[in-house]
């Protein structure tokens, strides 16, 4: 219908048609059936099918729309599937950015970002979606998140684990690249820092260094902290932070490695404080 707008002649309809598209494609990208990996097969190629539209300006009536599809297609070109991440490199290379060739799956990851912020950086909805991609987790229960990591898991054997191809730190270090901190985000991420900072004083008190050293080696939680401070740097960098909250995020800072400093294990002093708070 898109690519025949023209004849059409009403653009009313073709939103309308539009919309309808976008939901049905949003729909099936949420579903965790057993037929899952069959629907994002249908759903890159019906996207592949929208050349016309993803390749060229974006009419601003349909911004919102093309601008999820993109995050979309990030989370494909980290899927399971290497068909699927194949598909999606073909769709970023070759219609989106109009190349005569294919690009790498993380190549067209890192390019599809840029593309992103290239032409939906102005909208307010693309900031607050990126900052939100950032903890792909309920950030108000870090506590929690990180205590039922130490809990005994009750298997004869764990099942291998989903979404091995994807990039974590890389997704991580493109939305801090084009995220723009406010004011609210400064208070936000001291807050949850000061819960991280805690958190991990309670662990190390409760359970031990070794237990603790486990727990931030532990993927999961060594991205959570991660994606904790380099936002919090960010928004150090920012004019919008004071230096009441400069000083006060510093004081934090180092009562965490004076702490860790007096520890009798050096190899993991050494593993803690270079990996989280020296770099």
């Amino acid at each position: 219908i898109y690519q025949i707008k023209d004849e059409i002649n009403n653009d009313e309809y073709i939103l309308d048609m539009m919309k309808t598209w976008f939901e049905i494609i949003n729909k099936y990208n949420d579903d965790n059936s057993t037929e899952s990996g069959a629907l994002r097969h249908s759903i890159c190629s019906s996207i592949a099918y929208m050349d016309s539209l993803l390749s060229k300006n974006v009419p601003p009536s349909l911004e919102m729309y093309i601008m999820k599809i993109y995050f979309i297609l990030i989370d494909y070109l980290q899927d399971d599937e290497s068909e699927i991440r194949d598909a999606v490199a073909k769709i970023v290379s070759k219609i989106i950015l109009q190349h005569n060739y294919i690009m790498s799956e993380s190549k067209a990851l890192n390019t599809l970002y840029e593309k992103m912020n290239e032409n939906f950086n102005n909208r307010k909805d693309y900031q607050k979606s990126m900052k939100k991609s950032l903890f792909n987790y309920n950030i108000e229960s870090i506590d929690e998140f990180i205590i039922n990591k130490i809990k005994p898991i009750k298997k004869s054997f764990f099942l291998e684990r989903p979404d091995i191809y994807k990039e974590a730190l890389i997704n991580v270090q493109n939305i801090i690249k084009y995220i723009t901190p406010e004011s609210k985000d400064i208070q936000k991420i001291l807050t949850i820092f000061k819960k991280l900072d805690t958190t991990l004083h309670n662990i190390l008190s409760e359970y031990g260094g070794s237990q603790l050293y486990q727990v931030i080696s532990d993927r999961d939680i060594f991205v959570m902290i991660y994606s904790i401070l380099i936002w919090l740097e960010k928004c150090l960098q920012s004019t919008e932070c004071t230096s009441e909250i400069i000083s006060e995020i510093i004081i934090n800072i180092k009562t965490v490695i004076y702490n860790i400093s007096n520890m009798d294990d050096n190899v993991y002093k050494f593993n803690y404080v270079d990996r989280f708070f020296l770099n």
